[in-house]
């Protein structure tokens, strides 16, 4: 890879970072985003090496490990249907009372 290329590499992940942790999000080094991202603040966290493609929407409460890939288009939304209740429809449910966490792991590919 030339230096140039190389430089403007290292200065595109670096103000990513920048943008994302003065907003208040955890963020490892070496994290993209795509064009039009929307990211819920409360609990985001991604791991390094982390890339988020464009016009996706990740909701409240999402952890992204290390190494992790999520397509153009992908919309990740947690905690709003109670599901775990037999003999009651997921659209009759509500929504549960404890927000939880939606984790994917280390090394992890979401494709659209």
């Amino acid at each position: 890879m030339d230096p140039i290329r190389r430089l403007y590499r290292k200065t595109k992940y670096l103000l990513t970072a920048f943008r994302f942790r003065i907003k208040g999000y955890q963020v490892g080094k070496y994290f993209m985003t795509g064009k039009s991202v929307r990211i819920q603040r409360a609990g985001f966290r991604a791991g390094d090496c982390c890339y988020i493609g464009g016009y996706s929407y990740l909701g409240p409460h999402v952890k992204l490990g290390h190494f992790c890939m999520v397509s153009d288009h992908v919309n990740i939304i947690g905690d709003d249907h109670v599901f775990d209740r037999p003999g009651v429809p997921v659209i009759l449910g509500g929504v549960p009372e404890k927000s939880p966490e939606t984790v994917l792991e280390d090394d992890v590919w979401i494709g659209h």
